[in-house]
Parts: structure tokens; C-alpha cells; sequence
């Protein structure tokens, strides 16, 4: 019933890198990890950043996408993947 109800949005010039660029989850390269932990120390949500990695398991329903986890890897372990659009 609420997608009924849904209001369609526009594309325009203006919000089209945003349905075509947006992050969908993330993807981990375990092999390349050095277990340093800052990856885990830094995401807000208090996750096991670091296992997930090494489990290849980077789907986490409590993972808000904020990227900390990104920017914190000194190894360029954990990246995200994005939607191929619309």
C-alpha cells in the first residue's frame, strides 16, 4: 500500500550523479589486511569491522555506509561498491 502512495521523484540534470553514484555496500580484499584493528576502533556503529573483512562478509544491517572505516585503512583494504544505476 505505501508504494502506491509513493511519490516519484524527477531525474534531472541536477540529481542524476545521485541515482547513478550511489554507494550500495562494501567490498573487502581480506588477503591485503594487516589486522591493525583501526578499522573496528574507528565505526561509529561499534562493529567488528575487522571480522567482517577477514569472513569476506562486509553485509551488515547496522553498517550506515559513513565510509570511517574507508578513510581509516591504511592498505586500501575495505571500498565501496555501488549500483549500476538506473
Amino acid at each position: 500500500m505505501g508504494d502506491q502512495n509513493a511519490k516519484k521523484t524527477k531525474i534531472t540534470k541536477r540529481n542524476t550523479a545521485y541515482y547513478l553514484f550511489t554507494a550500495s555496500g562494501l567490498k573487502a580484499e581480506s588477503k591485503k589486511c594487516i589486522d591493525c584493528m583501526v578499522c573496528t576502533k574507528q565505526c561509529p556503529m561499534s562493529l567488528n569491522v575487522n571480522a567482517m573483512v577477514k569472513e569476506n562478509k562486509m553485509e551488515n544491517s547496522e553498517c550506515i555506509l559513513c565510509a570511517t572505516c574507508i578513510d581509516g585503512c591504511k592498505k586500501s583494504v575495505i571500498k565501496f561498491t555501488f549500483n549500476k544505476g538506473i
